[in-house]
């Protein structure tokens, strides 16, 4: 039996300050904020320094992570976050 857990995740990486930051999916949840916190991540991150995760939620499609970033995305473009 694997011990992987089974499934996808959507999350949001950000700086110390909340001030910036970056939604994302992933299959491999613990091995990509890894990737963040060491500055292997995306250059965004690196750049914007995004090493905090704040938040994370797992589905059971990578379909539907995909789903709850955009309407994440939506939300955050149309101001209904602050």
């Amino acid at each position: 039996m694997s011990t992987k857990r089974r499934g996808d995740w959507v999350y949001i990486m950000a700086d110390r300050y909340r001030d910036t930051m970056y939604i994302g999916v992933t299959a491999d949840h613990i091995t990509h904020i890894f990737q963040y916190r060491t500055g292997d991540g995306s250059d965004f991150c690196a750049r914007c320094g995004l090493d905090r995760l704040v938040w994370a939620d797992r589905s059971d499609t990578i379909d539907a992570c995909i789903a709850h970033e955009k309407r994440i995305n939506i939300g955050a473009a149309n101001g209904s976050s602050r």
